[in-house]
Parts: C-alpha cells; sequence; structure tokens
C-alpha cells in the first residue's frame, strides 16, 4: 500500500465513530512504519482532535510491564493531554492490583486518579489512536496472544478506543 492509500484508510478509521476493530500496518523491518507514524500521520493528524499515543513494546515481558508502558505514555508530556487520560490511568492501576483487593502501587495514588477521572469526559480520550509498535521485538516470555488479547480487551471491545499496530 502507498503512504496515501495508508493515511486514507487511517483517516476514514478515525471518522468511524464507533469501531469493533483495530488496524494493522504491515510491512519489512526497516520498510518506515514508524517513520510514517511519528512523521507522516501526526502531521496529518496535527490540526485535528486525535492525539497520537505511541507505545514501544520493545523488551516487554509482561502484560503489567505493557500496562505501566501504556500509564506513562498517557501522562507524559509528549500526550499533552493528561487530563484526558486519567480515565484509563485509573482503570490500569486498578488491573495491576493483585485479585484479593490489595493495591501494590499505593492505594493513595489510586484514589486521586480514581477522583479525578470522574471528572473527566471520557469521550475525550476516545480522540486518541493508540499505536503499539515493535511487535518483533517482544521478548519471547510474553506470548503475542497474550499482547493481543490485552489490546483487545481492554482497548478495542469494551471502550471502542482506536488502536493501530506496527
Amino acid at each position: 500500500m502507498t503512504i496515501n492509500t495508508n493515511l486514507d484508510k487511517i483517516k476514514k478509521y478515525l471518522a468511524t465513530e464507533f469501531t469493533t476493530y483495530a488496524l494493522l500496518l504491515d510491512g519489512e523491518w526497516g520498510s518506515g512504519k514508524t517513520h510514517f507514524i511519528s512523521n507522516t500521520l501526526a502531521e496529518a493528524l496535527s490540526n485535528t482532535k486525535f492525539s497520537i499515543r505511541y507505545i514501544s513494546l520493545n523488551g516487554v515481558s509482561d502484560l503489567n510491564e505493557l500496562k505501566k508502558k501504556i500509564f506513562f505514555e498517557l501522562m507524559s508530556e509528549r500526550g499533552k493531554k493528561v487530563k484526558q487520560s486519567a480515565v484509563f490511568a485509573g482503570r490500569l492501576l486498578e488491573s495491576v492490583a493483585p485479585l484479593n483487593g490489595v493495591l501494590q502501587v499505593g492505594s493513595n495514588l489510586a484514589k486521586q486518579i480514581k477522583a479525578v477521572e470522574k471528572s473527566f469526559n471520557k469521550k475525550k480520550l476516545a480522540n486518541c489512536l493508540f499505536c503499539f509498535d515493535d511487535f518483533e521485538r517482544i521478548s519471547e516470555n510474553l506470548p503475542m496472544e497474550e499482547v493481543f488479547g490485552f489490546i483487545n480487551t481492554n482497548f478495542v471491545e469494551f471502550d471502542k478506543w482506536r488502536i493501530k499496530n506496527n
């Protein structure tokens, strides 16, 4: 596919109010997928309501590590929309907790984020395009099916957030 075709398909995807699928930008290693996201797509979306959230999967060895990477991306200066990220960040912190309900990362922080998340509109977070990159560099300890399952369950099926995989 050409750059313009990819860009047109992504714009159409973003223009769709509710989606039940993610996009996959496939290509040989070194073919320019990350460059396309960082430059062409970023420029095309610069004057829109959408922001790109880039998450590299390089070296990720378990889902908790992936959750942390997503959390830090949402809270980073690159996003410039930290308030919009509070809903998702609160959920991520809760999901890191063991099943018995004891939050290992600090209950005070989780409570603060939950309080903030109530005051923000969840729809604004839907204006983020989550781009997961470096699938070929995921640790051998983490099966690809688990990563795709995590993305599908936590982003696509229930919240209808927009995902693009490199």
